[in-house]
């Protein structure tokens, strides 16, 4: 994994914390070609997302998906081409310290906080013994991922 993509991971997660001037900054030294944190928008995946009207930071359970499966094709098919190649060659053993970021998309986009416990209820079944708790639900999601782009 090149140090590039540790930082931008870094620097996505502390700019929740960042004020607008602070922002400002970190957008201007983004790695080219790689989404910038923007918290209006911070569900959106990809750059062109920000720009896509049906792209919401909190999507309304109708476009929530009901099974496991659903969940990792379309987290898959949220991330643009880089993410999908650093997830691709990420190790197993690095793959959680990348994973809170992801998950946290997951868990918002997918409405893992707020009841989707058909998705919940898949990703058990999937997972027999793992917590309904949303922070591991999307480690699933996000471990399936992984697993198929492998």
């Amino acid at each position: 994994m090149k140090t590039t993509t540790g930082k931008m991971h870094l620097a996505v997660i502390a700019a929740v914390f960042l004020s607008s001037a602070a922002q400002a900054q970190l957008d201007a030294t983004a790695e080219p070609g790689r989404p910038s944190y923007n918290p209006a928008t911070a569900m959106c995946m990809r750059t062109d997302d920000v720009n896509d009207k049906t792209c919401r930071s909190r999507p309304d359970a109708s476009s929530w998906p009901a099974s496991c499966g659903q969940a990792v094709s379309q987290f898959l098919a949220k991330l643009d081409d880089n993410s999908k190649q650093a997830l691709r060659k990420t190790k197993y053993t690095e793959l959680k310290d990348h994973a809170v970021l992801w998950g946290m998309l997951v868990r918002n986009r997918f409405g893992l906080w707020r009841g989707n416990s058909a998705l919940i209820a898949s990703c058990l079944a999937m997972r027999p013994g793992s917590s309904a708790d949303p922070e591991d639900i999307s480690w699933v999601i996000v471990e399936e991922g992984w697993k198929r782009l492998q």
